[in-house]
């Protein structure tokens, strides 16, 4: 261990310490796996079995979802393993962070194809995991899934009686004594996988007959069980598909990760996963994300501390002539009032929904701006990736409720936003919304006279001579958000009499054009309550911020409160996250 500085220990197992260790070399923190010999004979296999399968898996290259394996060594009657240390942890605890202790399903699915994708690529180098959990599945920095412990890996052409790892994920084969198929076996456990992903609880505690919701799940099968638990909903038609094929009770019909791979869930899924680009070796920058109006947004790591952060660069030039770099628009963007805005919400707390402004700096002629990586990007972005270019209502409100709350801050610190849109609210790994880009914000109190922002989202009153109160604005904004992320469209191109959508609901309101459009069953009754009052042409009789807190449309939102009520199916899983499993 001469190498390595323990920093502290992170679990002990029956035969084993996981210690958090840094490099004394190259000061990168690793995860040491520590083995006494002394434990005996099946201890020293397991050890070589790991080593071996970590040999196959790197022969040619390191696959993006397997935790690496750094080193080996053997040092004072304790073998060792050296690997690559996930920040963010086991996605268990992850899962356990959630609201609802389950993932927004785009979200589960991304997750659910890193992890295939892992499984299928230890299948194909001629391996059986084994012991396939979300307690063995990590998040690295960038919160992309890893495969690891291999302990009890064995090659595929192997079959075994005895029953390893956790009841939860073990297929009901290997309660019969028999021998079973070990790739089969992985596949019920990645199946598994993917239902808590979805439902926040495993779909039985023992697939055996001793098991009520088991002898239910082989009569009436998986679907029947998800309707009784009324849970059917948060899964979505493919993955139910892919999931009926996984958990089949019969290991010969099961599906093998091959057909996993090629089923629609999971090509799909690939289609709508980005994979984090790879630093430039030596570089702090690793891409330009986009040209802003007076300069450019950066992706980069902070040498020091490994941080992934944006660097919001802009040009002294621009700034001071009021135009873009381009010099054909004229720029109202500040530097100073985004540094002021920042100031003021970071002064004391960061709220949990505002892009976090580490530090500024000026450098070869720019303004820099340090900011918060929201990983999972733009809002807009992702309301674009959905099947139906909108969101699911639940999801739409929760994010709904965390943009108003970020909004409500804003305001309670002097300012409005002034450019609220779905382009300037982030999705940070956790897939919680951000509110950012201050570049175009007002004290909140003060009178407009020119129309900012952009038009989709834009106020009615912008448009009119003799000024507009900013905050109101806001409002308004807030309110064309709502029903892009529930309809997957704007209102209107223009809130403005030239429009001829906006001209028909002057006269006739937004309950006609939902009513018209046929799409009044996007919209719950308490969201269409919510937007008419948001929605009002006249600001002075526009809906506060406050008063939009208080309906009963975020009211009841569980994202904010502090203790979401639960169903049946989840108190009745209460149990399997209030501890932890072993081997």
């Amino acid at each position: 261990m001469r190498q390595y500085m323990v920093e502290k220990e992170l679990a002990k197992g029956s035969f084993s310490t996981i210690l958090l260790c840094k490099d004394k070399t190259t000061q990168q923190l690793v995860i040491v796996k520590q083995i006494q010999r002394q434990h005996g004979k099946l201890a020293l296999e397991n050890v070589k079995m790991e080593q071996r399968v970590h040999k196959a898996l790197t022969r040619k290259h390191n696959h993006a979802n397997i935790v690496k394996l750094i080193d080996t060594f053997y040092d004072s009657g304790y073998d060792h393993l050296v690997m690559e240390y996930c920040v963010n942890g086991e996605l268990y605890n992850e899962l356990d962070r959630q609201p609802f202790k389950r993932f927004e399903p785009l979200r589960a699915q991304d997750y659910f194809v890193q992890i295939a994708d892992a499984v299928s690529f230890v299948h194909d180098r001629g391996f059986a995991h084994r012991d396939i959990s979300l307690e063995n599945v990590f998040l690295d920095q960038y919160n992309q899934c890893k495969l690891g412990d291999f302990g009890f890996a064995l090659p595929l052409d192997t079959t075994r009686r005895s029953n390893v790892g956790k009841s939860f994920y073990m297929p009901p084969e290997m309660f019969l004594g028999t021998e079973y198929a070990l790739d089969k076996a992985d596949v019920w456990a990645l199946g598994i996988i993917l239902f808590m992903l979805l439902t926040g609880g495993p779909l039985v505690k023992q697939a055996d007959s001793t098991d009520a919701a088991f002898r239910y799940f082989a009569i009436h099968g998986l679907e029947a069980i998800c309707k009784g638990w009324q849970i059917d909903r948060l899964i979505p038609s493919l993955a139910l598909d892919l999931l009926n094929k996984m958990l089949c009770i019969d290991p010969k019909v099961r599906i093998g990760m091959d057909q996993v791979m090629k089923h629609a869930y999971v090509v799909n899924g690939i289609q709508l996963h980005q994979p984090i680009p790879e630093p430039v070796k030596g570089r702090s920058k690793w891409k330009e994300l986009a040209k802003a109006i007076n300069g450019q947004v950066l992706l980069c790591t902070e040498k020091k501390t490994k941080r992934i952060v944006v660097i919001k660069c802009v040009k002294w030039t621009p700034t001071r002539s009021r135009r873009s770099l381009d010099y054909q628009r004229p720029m109202f963007e500040s530097c100073a009032t985004e540094k002021l805005v920042h100031s003021k919400v970071t002064s004391k707390e960061q709220h949990p929904h505002i892009v976090n402004l580490f530090k500024t700096f000026t450098n070869n002629g720019c303004n820099h701006f340090v900011l918060e990586y929201c990983s999972n990007g733009e809002l807009f972005r992702h309301v674009q990736r959905q099947p139906e270019h909108r969101l699911q209502p639940q999801i739409a409100q929760e994010y709904f409720a965390q943009i108003a709350h970020a909004l409500l801050f804003i305001h309670d610190h002097g300012f409005a936003h002034g450019d609220l849109s779905l382009e300037n609210i982030f999705l940070d790994a956790q897939m919680r919304c951000k509110v950012g880009d201050f570049g175009l914000a007002v004290p909140l109190n003060t009178l407009k006279y020119t129309g900012v922002g952009k038009f989709f989202y834009m106020a009615p009153e912008i448009f009119q001579r003799g000024g507009y109160h900013p905050g109101k604005a806001d409002i308004w904004a807030l309110g064309i958000v709502l029903f892009v992320m529930l309809t997957g469209s704007p209102l209107f191109q223009k809130a403005h009499k030239s429009d001829a959508v906006f001209a028909y609901y002057q006269l006739h309101g937004l309950q006609e054009i939902v009513s018209k459009w046929e799409i009044t069953s996007y919209f719950s009754s308490l969201a269409l309550d919510l937007l008419s009052k948001m929605l009002i042409i006249t600001p002075e009789h526009r809906i506060s911020i406050n008063s939009i807190l208080q309906h009963p449309y975020v009211a009841q939102c569980p994202v904010v409160t502090s203790e979401p009520k639960r169903s049946t199916f989840h108190l009745f899983f209460k149990t399997f996250f209030s501890r932890r499993r072993s081997h």
